[in-house]
């Protein structure tokens, strides 16, 4: 089984190729003589609220863009001012230049390396590891949960997401002068991110990811803990995994400790720790993590069409988790959500490696 605390510097195992005959370029019919183009996936700081549906790029980066472009090529400036049409011609003029087929390479037109991080990093789902072009059903890292997310935390004001731990998060081993294996959740309070509703640091939803391993362990399975304080029927804390076990205790003791100190804010928490079993493999684990957060994040999750499991049981279609009822039902109701399913949002989640 892969590290799930693999770092960043991954390093993949040389590819050999078979040598072939060498075949004819193939002739892509493209309407109007269009270049190559993908889209990308978005973030969801930008999705569907991009009039044009192939675009991640609101109209001040596409100006932005342009600006450079006009500073490095002043003998055939871009002077188009329509949204559609300023974005067609960046899209032909970078890919002549730089052979650009996604709007990501459209950013290093920018000069400030600073400025095209923080719109890589703000406008498009993360890349996909580049282990899983030949294993694609990889165990996800903490790095890949992480990477989807803080983008989400960064959309949602209201939202507080805490980086995967691992299940001694509580423990403090010799020789870290009295500091928790994760301080964050060891010393997490409640009360320093529940504010006044004006103030902009005040927190109402919780997302909290976990590995069934100890720190000093290479990593097994991952679990989650969902808080909402503000759920239009009545606040709760659940928990889900995905293999249907039981709360582990030390997950149980720190939401025990969050009941409490709801308590003492006045707030009365639900506690749902139902187990429910939706994963037959070994591999989505993260993913359910991550489609499990996001749905009640959002309020949104794909409908389910019949039960048994079948991969085809689920549709794009999208369905409502208007309130605490609605969320037990989809996730502890007894209908399975299937592996392939969440397998399928890696597409969704992540953007392909160029």
């Amino acid at each position: 089984m892969p590290n799930p605390n693999r770092k960043r510097n991954r390093q993949t195992k040389k590819q050999f190729r078979k040598k072939s005959h060498r075949k004819r370029a193939r002739i892509s019919k493209r309407r109007g003589g269009e270049p190559p183009f993908k889209p990308m996936n978005c973030s969801p700081a930008v999705k569907g609220k991009i009039s044009n549906q192939n675009s991640c790029l609101p109209e001040d980066v596409l100006l932005k863009i342009r600006k450079e472009y006009n500073k490095d090529h002043p003998d055939k400036k871009i002077t188009a001012t329509n949204f559609r049409e300023l974005w067609e011609i960046i899209r032909d003029r970078l890919h002549e230049d730089l052979k650009c087929k996604t709007e990501d390479c459209w950013l290093k037109i920018i000069d400030d390396e600073n400025v095209r991080k923080m719109y890589d990093d703000m406008l498009f789902a993360p890349d996909k590891p580049p282990e899983w072009t030949h294993n694609p059903d990889e165990w996800l890292s903490n790095y890949d949960i992480s990477d989807v997310l803080k983008q989400y935390e960064s959309t949602y004001p209201d939202f507080k997401y805490f980086d995967p731990s691992p299940i001694d998060f509580d423990s403090k081993p010799t020789g870290e002068n009295g500091r928790c294996v994760t301080d964050e959740l060891c010393k997490f309070n409640l009360k320093d991110y529940y504010h006044d509703e004006t103030s902009n640091k005040n927190k109402t939803k919780f997302g909290m990811v976990f590995n069934l391993d100890k720190h000093d362990e290479p990593g097994s399975h991952w679990v989650s803990l969902f808080t909402d304080l503000k759920d239009k029927q009545k606040p709760f804390i659940m928990y889900f995994d995905s293999a249907g076990d039981e709360i582990q205790p030390e997950i149980k003791e720190l939401a025990d400790r969050i009941i409490i100190q709801a308590k003492d804010l006045g707030i009365q928490l639900t506690s749902n720790y139902e187990r429910v079993e939706h994963q037959r493999g070994n591999s989505e684990c993260g993913m359910y993590c991550l489609y499990y957060i996001i749905s009640l994040l959002t309020g949104k999750a794909g409908k389910l069409k019949n039960t048994g499991g079948n991969p085809d049981n689920s549709s794009s279609e999208l369905i409502n988790l208007h309130d605490y009822a609605a969320k037990v039902e989809y996730f502890k109701g007894g209908q399975r959500i299937p592996d392939q399913y969440v397998f399928k949002k890696r597409d969704e989640y992540f953007n392909n490696q160029k």
